[in-house]
């Protein structure tokens, strides 16, 4: 049987997060209103991700914040395949995701996904046990991004399979140096066939926050990508914003406000209109483009 990622107590490393979020997009997938329907993501989270999700402090509040990213990071995929043409995505850090299998994507996209081999192994198990089969043409790569030669092969290989490649990183880049995230910019934008890239991001105060409340929760995955401005690192390093979604307004729309919401709504009200527009634009979804 397929063993999930070791974790002590809570989250060992970064691959035990992958846990943590499928856990997310079980709890969502149950709702009679859900956004998504994944009817993979609870046998992947296995006993493990409830419980991550059970320890951290406030833990449990925060499935509205990932059904809300699930659902707008889709919103954008089926755009680019469908609309703007794109026909290789490359999910980088892919973790437990299961677009390939659950989205209506066109049998001849080609779709691949990279990660550490025993998560990337631990997934693959799952799904087989469940008859899981994806949608499109599928790779599932084994690497370690931190490798500067490893990320590079992977870059170039996606690169040799398509002609408008979109990059997807969720819940990735928070948790890279900044040196890291410069790397990563770099070495995508040099391939030119990678047109899109897919993010979402935290306003440095929320990632301070994060580490004062599961700092010590996350000491073996720490939260690192702390950039005086996020949008700004990427601009300087070749990537402007196509678009730009507000966790705080797509909560809004989508029926998921993000915790403290409504009394965070009712002080605002006292707020100048300045300090208002701070607030909502604290975390959100970028989908860069070559500049």
């Amino acid at each position: 049987m397929a063993q999930a990622p070791r974790d002590a107590g809570q989250v060992e490393n970064v691959s035990s997060t992958a846990l943590w979020v499928a856990t997310y997009r079980a709890i969502e997938s149950k709702r009679p209103d859900a956004l998504f329907r994944d009817p993979y993501a609870e046998a992947l989270a296995g006993e493990r991700g409830p419980r991550i999700v059970a320890e951290l402090p406030g833990g449990a509040a925060g499935s509205n914040n990932l059904a809300v990213r699930t659902q707008v990071i889709d919103e954008w995929i089926l755009r680019a395949v469908c609309e703007l043409g794109v026909d290789v995505v490359l999910n980088l850090g892919s973790g437990l995701d299961t677009r390939p299998y659950r989205l209506p994507l066109p049998p001849e996209l080609q779709w691949i996904e990279v990660d550490y081999p025993a998560l990337t192994d631990y997934k693959a198990g799952i799904l087989a046990s469940l008859g899981a089969r994806p949608v499109c043409r599928f790779e599932a790569l084994r690497a370690d991004l931190g490798d500067e030669s490893q990320r590079r092969a992977v870059i170039a290989h996606a690169g040799k399979l398509g002609r408008k490649i979109l990059v997807l990183t969720e819940g990735v880049v928070v948790y890279l140096t900044e040196a890291q995230a410069s790397d990563l910019a770099r070495d995508l934008l040099a391939e030119s066939a990678i047109q899109f890239w897919i993010q979402e991001y935290y306003e440095r105060r929320v990632v301070q926050h994060l580490l004062r409340v599961w700092g010590k929760s996350f000491r073996n995955a720490p939260l690192q990508f702390l950039p005086e401005s996020w949008l700004g690192f990427f601009e300087s390093r070749g990537w402007r914003p196509r678009e730009i979604r507000y966790a705080f307004d797509e909560g809004e729309r989508l029926n998921r406000r993000v915790p403290f919401a409504k009394p965070l709504v009712l002080l605002m009200m006292f707020f100048s209109k300045k300090m208002r527009e701070r607030f909502r634009k604290l975390t959100g979804f970028y989908w860069f483009e070559r500049a």
